[in-house]
């Protein structure tokens, strides 16, 4: 657990270097409950497994409207 939890804080940190501090949010949610976030980050993680260096427009616009205030 060592390794995963040192990689996910450097992952924070620089996530929170390029964004901002404030704009940036880590929560948990239960996998499969239809939360937005986690349908968001499954889209993501496929998107990446297929090469993807960036994300597609459509999930950028679906990100947007589900976290938009």
């Amino acid at each position: 657990h060592r390794d995963i939890t040192r990689m996910i804080r450097s992952a924070l940190a620089s996530t929170r270097a390029v964004l901002g501090p404030g704009n940036v949010l880590l929560r948990k949610v239960r996998g499969h409950s239809g939360h937005a976030g986690n349908d968001i980050a499954d889209a993501l993680a496929t998107e990446g497994r297929a090469g993807h260096a960036m994300p597609s427009a459509a999930l950028i616009l679906k990100a947007r409207s589900a976290f938009s205030e």
